[in-house]
């Protein structure tokens, strides 16, 4: 009788372990998704980015073409410059953005993955605590039969 209770804890044991870690496993892939998308909005914003910086290339060798003078010239590649460091700042305001984005969800998962496991933990801490009170109380009311029926005898 002993052998198959603790047959079939072993069992319960098994097969919440395989629980907790397959919380744990879908944590990680959820966590993983998460990046994956982060990784792929950073990639487009660097791909738009890019693909804006050649368009304003573009227009200034147009523009250069169409200078007469030397002042001209200065003043376009003054405005260039200055479009180009406002580019630039506004590209990494984005991508500040896109990364605490993609941080922000990521640590959602995690924590939510956390908060999942946390409760299955305790779940199992009383559920061991129940059957250990099962198991003493089974025990105290077997040993008082057994005094009992050893005074009775």
């Amino acid at each position: 009788m002993a052998r198959q209770s603790a047959r079939e804890q072993g069992k319960q044991g098994i097969a919440q372990a395989a629980n907790v870690y397959n919380s744990v496993a879908h944590g990680m892939s959820q966590s993983q998704t998460a990046l994956f998308q982060g990784l792929q909005a950073i990639q487009r914003e660097a791909l738009n980015f890019v693909n804006r910086r050649l368009e304003h290339a573009s227009d200034l060798m147009r523009e250069y073409r169409n200078c007469r003078n030397m002042a001209e010239v200065v003043a376009l590649q003054q405005r260039w410059l200055m479009e180009m460091s406002q580019d630039y700042y506004r590209q990494s305001m984005r991508l500040a953005e896109v990364m605490g984005s993609a941080t922000s969800d990521e640590l959602e998962m995690a924590q939510e993955t956390g908060r999942e496991l946390r409760g299955e933990v305790a779940e199992e801490g009383r559920t061991r605590q129940r059957r250990g009170q099962s198991r003493r109380r089974h025990n105290q009311q077997g040993g008082s039969l057994a005094s009992h029926s050893a005074t009775t005898h």
